[in-house]
């Protein structure tokens, strides 16, 4: 049984090619591929992601969701923009746009504004497409408050936050959603389907609640964060990085505690990622999934 979707049997030759020009074009703008290992210690970071558990002859481990940890390793005492094409797992229901295994691009330039990073991908995603891309820029907070009348930042408590969306939506709450959650299922069934299929949008300026491994913006309940959607499809996440090792690990222990509320249990510990907090000081960098993405670039 094949646990992957994206066949591409009848597009074998567009797959490589698009492999082989995300590389040059990384290549040319100075990044390093690297590669880390698959098999990790811990696999995730986030609490609403769940990594595939391994076990084998001298141990337990897990198979890595996103190779960001090991590659903010491999920055910490690199120091040069760097890039990696690589399989991740999650354990996730498999749908038509999402599979348990799936290849991530991942790229992360130090000392680098997250606005960098941004246009690298926007340039990028243009080089591999064989037409002209129309591109809107669209901020999280303004598209909610256009959409339902909503200002995010008024509401800040979960409570206050959920009275809010049950006045002003028909959205169901559970008793047990998290600010978080409520945010999610507001973007899921109101944001996203109000975006346009055809026109690549860049959202930015994310609740730092639901950014955990992104940098707060001083003064703000926002997150140095963006995200790109096309074709109905969250194409990539990236932001720039969370360096504080003490917020790092309050945001650990929040994850683990959000873990449990959900009767799962905590990620381990993420080390590495403690030890190279204080050395990717003003890093950015971007995931992106390349199957959805080569699904927009072929979809007539």
């Amino acid at each position: 049984m094949s646990y992957c979707p994206f066949n591409f049997k009848d597009k074998r030759r567009e797959w490589a090619q698009l492999l082989r020009n995300t590389r040059s074009f990384l290549d040319n703008k100075g990044y390093f591929e690297v590669l880390t290992p698959a098999l990790v210690t811990a696999g995730a970071f986030e609490s609403t992601i769940d990594p595939l558990k391994v076990s084998y002859s001298a141990g337990q481990g897990e198979l890595h969701t996103s190779p960001e940890i090991e590659m903010k390793n491999i920055l910490s005492d690199f120091q040069e923009p760097i890039y990696q094409i690589c399989k991740c797992f999650r354990d996730d229901p498999q749908t038509s746009i999402h599979s348990i295994e799936f290849t991530m691009l991942e790229f992360y330039r130090p000392n680098s504004p997250v606005n960098l990073i941004e246009k690298e991908v926007l340039q990028l995603i243009q080089t591999l497409s064989a037409k002209p891309l129309k591109i809107e820029y669209k901020s999280v907070y303004n598209l909610v408050k256009d959409l339902i009348g909503l200002d995010l930042n008024l509401f800040t408590s979960t409570q206050s936050l959920a009275n809010e969306i049950k006045k002003r939506t028909s959205l169901y709450l559970s008793e047990y959603d998290s600010w978080a959650d409520i945010f999610f299922k507001l973007m899921i069934e109101i944001v996203e389907p109000s975006l346009s299929k055809e026109t690549l949008i860049l959202l930015n300026n994310y609740p730092a609640a639901v950014s955990p491994l992104s940098q707060p913006i001083l003064g703000t309940n926002q997150a140095e964060r963006f995200e790109i959607y096309w074709k109905g499809m969250e194409i990539c996440n990236g932001c720039r990085e969370l360096a504080d090792l003490e917020e790092l690990k309050r945001r650990y222990q929040h994850e683990s505690q959000e873990r449990i509320k959900s009767s799962k249990p905590p990620h381990p510990e993420p080390t590495d990622l403690f030890n190279s907090a204080r050395n990717i000081k003003g890093a950015s960098g971007v995931a992106i999934g390349l199957e959805r993405l080569f699904l927009c670039l072929t979809q007539d």
